[in-house]
């Protein structure tokens, strides 16, 4: 028969045990979110210091005073601006409509309308008129 004391060390070592497995596990938890929230962090800073240097870029090409700064923002719906914002950043149609939980085909909508409110031919001088302009 095994003594009381024992068994209480065997019991209580066991818990122990489970209480810094459990901690460990946790630990790597908070960890691997971290992790992920930092990777976030990242490539949302990767965007903005990327259209910041396309639109730096497009100074450059097109001149860096514009005659009328805004020109045309107040013809474009917020959810168009929300396209305009991430057109210029060089994402495409799917990652747009992915970025913003609609249709493919909504976002090239957008985009379209965009370009016909703008007077612009494609998307790549849709992006040049919104950053001269400030719009986005």
């Amino acid at each position: 028969m095994m003594n009381i004391e024992v068994y209480l060390f065997i019991t209580l070592s066991c818990a122990l045990a489970f209480s810094v497995v459990f901690t460990i596990f946790r630990f790597y938890e908070k960890k691997e979110a971290i992790v992920k929230e930092n990777q976030k962090l990242i490539k949302e800073n990767e965007l903005i210091t990327l259209r910041g240097i396309v639109k730096e870029s497009v100074e450059q090409i097109i001149g860096k005073n514009s005659t009328n700064k805004n020109t045309g923002a107040a013809i474009f719906t917020n959810r168009e601006l929300e396209v305009g914002n991430l057109l210029v950043t060089g994402l495409t149609s799917k990652e747009i409509a992915d970025k913003l939980n609609i249709a493919i085909s909504t976002s090239n909508n957008h985009v379209e309308n965009m370009k016909e409110k703008a007077g612009c031919k494609n998307k790549a001088e849709l992006a040049a008129y919104l950053l001269k302009h400030d719009i986005v």
